[in-house]
């Protein structure tokens, strides 16, 4: 049940309007989960990073197979495939499969009586492309998303569009997403009014010259301005700038070596919105490591979420085409 609050903003009351398929905003990708779980700008290689901005889908990583999983609280599970690779003069695409497991929950009928067990899911699969024009790389996805609750199935096409500057001399890019717009097509009751997790993002990263860490700051959900809860209103400046920072993700990755780096990100949103009050421990910072090995590369991430539970992530991503070449 903590997981459904967490994560599934889904349908509260059949008829009503909610938004669903908001497992599209929970990060599969290591590396990503330990940033903060939010980025539109990292461009360092590692394939799965055009989940979260297609424009960061780059012919370097052809051939990569990344595979992530998630142990998520409540006994949640989520899991993602993906895979680069070129078609020719088409140019770079990447492929992708994610699959959430809300786990087993009791059902209960209108007086309160236990009825049948059920194990609400998502699932994802889409198809991205890229295209490199100058310094600049622009990048679209096409994704299609299923929601299953307990007899209850909604569908939804969505797209993604994003754009990436990076210098061409310096550690520095700016990327910038609109995510999820898109249509439903079909709802999970015939009275039903699902809306789509749209958000739009902004981004830097950025190396300074002679200091070995990756600075990452992201500015998440600007098509909307207030992102106070119900009981909060904006009526001074210090709960404005609360409310500003709710747009903030911070993220750092620490370079110990060519192979070695630690991770840590800054999500205030989900701090204040999973935070028990008086008390706010671990919620909304993560930290994670990545360690690659000649066609390997392994990441963790350890995400807070709530007292009730953290997140735990890992990624195995593979260079293929290294692989079969040596062989």
């Amino acid at each position: 049940m903590v997981v459904l609050l967490m994560l599934w903003a889904g349908p509260r009351a059949l008829g009503q309007e909610a938004n669903a398929f908001t497992s599209l905003q929970q990060p599969s990708f290591a590396k990503i989960a330990a940033l903060g779980g939010v980025n539109a700008s990292f461009f360092q290689g590692a394939n799965s990073f055009f989940l979260y901005n297609p424009a960061l889908l780059s012919a370097a990583a052809n051939g990569y197979l990344s595979l992530s999983y998630a142990l998520l609280p409540g006994g949640a599970g989520l899991s993602n495939a993906n895979y680069n690779f070129t078609v020719g003069n088409a140019g770079t695409f990447g492929a992708a499969l994610q699959y959430l497991s809300y786990g087993p929950i009791q059902g209960y009928d209108h007086t309160g009586m236990p009825t049948t067990v059920f194990t609400p899911n998502d699932f994802t699969v889409s198809l991205t492309h890229a295209r490199q024009a100058n310094n600049f790389r622009l990048g679209a996805a096409l994704k299609f998303a299923n929601t299953s609750i307990n007899g209850y199935n909604g569908n939804a096409i969505l797209f993604d569009l994003g754009g990436v500057f990076v210098h061409p001399e310096k550690d520095f890019t700016v990327g910038m997403v609109i995510k999820n717009f898109g249509f439903v097509t079909r709802e999970f009751s015939p009275t039903g009014n699902t809306t789509l997790p749209f958000e739009v993002q902004l981004g830097t990263s950025f190396k300074p010259l002679h200091m070995p860490i990756r600075f990452s700051v992201t500015l998440q959900q600007l098509n909307q301005w207030n992102l106070m809860r119900e009981d909060e209103v904006i009526n001074s400046l210090n709960t404005g700038l609360d409310n500003f920072f709710r747009h903030v993700v911070l993220g750092a990755e620490v370079i110990l070596s060519e192979h070695v780096s630690l991770l840590t990100g800054y999500n205030h949103l989900r701090r204040k919105d999973l935070r028990l009050d008086g008390t706010g421990g671990f919620s909304g910072f993560s930290i994670g490591t990545s360690i690659a090995v000649k066609a390997f590369a392994l990441v963790y991430a350890l995400g807070g979420y709530h007292v009730a539970g953290n997140t735990h992530t890992f990624t195995l991503a593979a260079n293929l085409g290294q692989i079969t070449t040596k062989n």
